[in-house]
């Protein structure tokens, strides 16, 4: 079962390079069990149908603790 609840949703300024400036970024904390992580860690050579399904469960908890902690709201 992946996790990511919305208290594991913030906001934080980083950089992408040791130079360059600060940008907003969202953090999302995202709680998975190692089964489910090497299943999708082996899709990555696929850009299958099958292997984005296995994929999505990830993609989709990520995209509602973000959705639902209405953080794009206050950036």
């Amino acid at each position: 079962m992946i996790i990511a609840y919305d208290h594991d949703v913030i906001a934080e300024h980083r950089a992408t390079e040791p130079t360059a400036p600060d940008e907003p970024y969202i953090a999302v904390t995202v709680s998975l069990t190692p089964t489910e992580a090497q299943q999708m860690v082996d899709t990555l050579d696929s850009n299958g149908s099958s292997a984005r399904a296995t994929r999505d469960p990830l993609s989709r908890a990520v995209l509602e603790a973000i959705k639902e902690s209405k953080i794009l709201e206050t950036l």
